[in-house]
């Protein structure tokens, strides 16, 4: 699970970089270093983001489904928008 769990945040970074946003251009290691812990920090937050939703809705109001489409659109959303501002941004 650790294994996959990295090999997947891996390919993602990868991803996002390459395709998504595009960013070929490799700048000094102590900027990639930076953006790799960003990129972490970002994905650990809205994680749990999407955790606290779909929980919440699941105790509450017994709509488990309904909390996890919420919480996964909610966090990928705010994902995207973390990384193009901060991560992926012209600066970097």
């Amino acid at each position: 699970l650790g294994i996959a769990t990295i090999v997947a945040f891996v390919f993602k970074y990868l991803v996002d970089r390459f395709f998504v946003f595009k960013k070929e251009k490799y700048t000094t290691a102590q900027k990639e270093i930076a953006g790799i812990g960003l990129y972490t920090l970002f994905s650990v937050f809205t994680t749990l983001l999407f955790w606290g939703v779909q929980l919440s809705f699941k105790a509450y109001f017994r709509l488990e489904y309904l909390g996890l489409i919420l919480g996964l659109t909610a966090g990928y959303t705010m994902k995207f928008f973390l990384d193009k501002h901060f991560v992926f941004a012209d600066g970097k």
